[in-house]
């Protein structure tokens, strides 16, 4: 019994350590899992997209940056690819800083797998700051909040936006996301014009979104790397999602082990102190070939700081330091620059001057001149004696904010969420009328149905009593809030799950950089040095 104590005194590296191989195994040997059958809120993305007519165009929202490609690139392209197989015009844009990128990095490697043609089979938006006023405004008109693409065409010089007004002419949209994005376009462009809206997160936010998805706000959910391999499977085209599942599948079932052997070490250290008296139980402490030096410079780079973050497993360190460091001020340059070519510049300084973006014809706009003034105000935080200059446009900000934001939040996130709890229990859907007048369906759907719903509102109320304080906790109200703690605990569990798979989605995601992109360059180096 002694003996299984000791396993509470496991060093955590040789945690890391086994999450490591887990995670490397898989790509090393090719091992593959046998894909399960596709979560019903995946079909239903895969099953609408299908349904809809040829030339009804899809928009795409590539909401991410580089530490959400694991999980959310292949939904991107898996979804990319059914679109340009059924001819249907796609609509890429991001309110992500790092988003072009993404939507650069996801045509280039699909369009030329089915010739599709730019401006006629797709089209990319770009970036645009501020995510209330840009997707209220393509409520309005894509062309009063975009007048170009990125590369400068007018909207009305493409094919495909020339029969595309604002959402009512869009078929689906999918916002790809790792942020908080999804509920701005539920809130507003869902609830407010209807826009028939699916999603694709990470998994640490499933549990948050699951819940659009059962009060019909989102046509579907497509949940981390389990769903973008899902998708892939679905369209046909299994790829670096359903590779990367196959790692995270091995080292859940590692992280399994480990809560296992934890549990088993901790009652038995627990039995060995009630026998001994010691007190409490202790608790343990050829691509490579085609590349430019640039582009091998940059995958060195990348590598290196890679295997700096991850140094800090071993120890904090000096090289971990300096790849945080680096990682925060470039993130925050990076930010700078493009606020300033995406907002200051085309916003305000061109309208202002149209003859410095290269267009004298346009009249001046000087109505812009009041929102500049306004944010310059902000800048007033910085000097002390004229710091009440900034609550002026905080106010502004604040209270055009909350105006047009609280009607709609309060219709998506509370009345609605209130209609998907109280619907009754026995009604058309569970439990639907056949063909003979009065016969029931009993199939195992119907009565799950109708057991999911009593397990829903047991929960609600059970929950909702636990944080009931007005009284004490006794008989029939101590029971119920009980049930509230297991129900919350159930809950909670499930976050905590979807935040691990999102965690070993990251992990997935470096190691396939280092086996794919920067080994080989490794090995086209040494294969020179040993030839000369």
């Amino acid at each position: 019994m002694r003996t299984l104590s000791l396993l509470l005194r496991i060093d955590r590296r040789w945690v890391f350590l086994c999450i490591a191989l887990a995670v490397f195994v898989p790509f090393l040997t090719g091992l593959k899992f046998l894909q399960g059958t596709p979560t019903p809120a995946t079909v239903a993305v895969h099953e609408y997209i299908e349904n809809l007519p040829a030339g009804k165009p899809v928009m795409i929202m590539f909401d991410y940056g580089p530490a959400g490609m694991p999980e959310i690139h292949p939904m991107a392209m898996a979804l990319l690819r059914q679109c340009f197989k059924r001819k249907l015009p796609v609509i890429a844009m991001t309110l992500h800083p790092q988003g072009p990128r993404m939507i650069e990095t996801a045509l280039a490697k699909v369009t030329p797998e089915f010739g599709v043609r730019y401006g006629r089979d797709y089209v990319n938006l770009g970036f645009k700051p501020g995510w209330t006023s840009v997707i209220l405004g393509i409520g309005s008109g894509f062309a009063t909040t975009y007048p170009s693409d990125t590369r400068g065409t007018p909207l009305a010089q493409l094919p495909i936006m020339r029969e595309v007004k604002d959402y009512s002419d869009i078929g689906l949209a999918v916002d790809l996301a790792t942020g908080s994005a999804p509920g701005a376009w539920i809130a507003f462009a869902h609830q407010r014009f209807h826009l028939p809206l699916a999603l694709g997160i990470t998994a640490v936010m499933a549990t948050d979104n699951y819940v659009y998805l059962q009060t019909g706000q989102i046509v579907g959910l497509i949940n981390g790397m389990r769903g973008a391999s899902e998708y892939e499977h679905l369209v046909e085209h299994p790829d670096v999602g359903s590779l990367g599942m196959s790692s995270q599948s091995v080292a859940h079932l590692v992280i399994i082990l480990f809560v296992i052997l934890g549990n088993v070490g901790y009652f038995a250290g627990r039995a060995h102190a009630r026998r001994t008296g010691e007190g409490k139980a202790m608790r343990g402490h050829d691509l490579a070939e085609t590349l430019t030096r640039p582009e091998v410079i940059s995958l060195w780079l990348q590598a290196v700081l890679t295997f700096a973050i991850l140094s800090f497993l071993v120890k904090d360190n000096a090289f971990y330091k300096f790849a945080e460091h680096v990682f925060v001020g470039i993130s925050a340059g990076y930010g700078v620059i493009v606020v300033w070519h995406e907002a200051v510049l085309p916003i305000l300084l061109y309208r202002i001057f149209p003859h410095l973006g290269g267009d004298p014809t346009v009249h001046p706009d000087y109505w812009v001149i009041i929102p500049g003034v306004l944010g310059l105000l902000m800048v007033s935080r910085f000097i002390p004696q004229y710091a009440w200059l900034s609550r002026w446009p905080i106010a502004f900000v604040v209270g055009v904010a909350a105006g047009s934001s609280i009607p709609v939040v309060v219709q998506a996130n509370i009345l609605e969420q209130m209609y998907g709890t109280i619907q009754p229990l026995i009604y058309h859907r569970p439990l639907v009328l056949t063909d003979a007048p009065g016969a029931l369906d009993l199939s195992f759907g119907a009565m799950f149905a109708v057991f999911n719903g009593l397990v829903l509102v047991l929960g609600v109320i059970c929950v909702l009593s636990y944080f009931y304080f007005s009284q004490e906790h006794k008989r029939l109200l101590g029971v119920s809030s009980r049930l509230g703690i297991w129900f919350l605990m159930i809950a909670f569990g499930a976050g905590f799950g979807n935040t691990v798979m999102a965690r070993i989605s990251l992990l997935v995601g470096r190691v396939q950089f280092l086996l794919y992109d920067w080994w080989p360059v490794v090995k086209a180096g040494l294969a020179s040095l040993l030839h000369r």
